[in-house]
């Protein structure tokens, strides 16, 4: 499972204007008070299951491979595509 992202914020879709949801999580090298090894610059950015069958970036996958990718000291980046979010009508998608 992932812990609390680092920073979160939104961006714009290029089709609609909709604003896609995203998340950054920062590998424990990073934190202030590390005194674990230095980053070895590595990043990730992972994707979750396709979104009209209801996946999103809270998906269970995504939760333990991004965990996977933090453990091993990648900086992971997370995103829901369009239409992830329940509260948007389907009109819009």
């Amino acid at each position: 499972m992932l812990p609390e992202p680092t920073l979160t914020f939104t961006l714009p879709s290029l089709d609609g204007g909709m604003l896609l949801d995203c998340r950054v999580y920062h590998p424990r090298c990073l934190t202030p008070v590390s005194q674990g090894e230095p980053w070895k610059r590595h990043a990730a950015i992972f994707a979750h299951p396709y979104a009209p069958l209801g996946g999103s970036y809270d998906d269970g996958i995504v939760g333990d491979i991004g965990s996977t990718l933090l453990r091993a000291g990648f900086l992971v980046g997370t995103f829901n595509f369009r239409c992830a979010d329940p509260s948007v009508s389907a009109k819009l998608c």
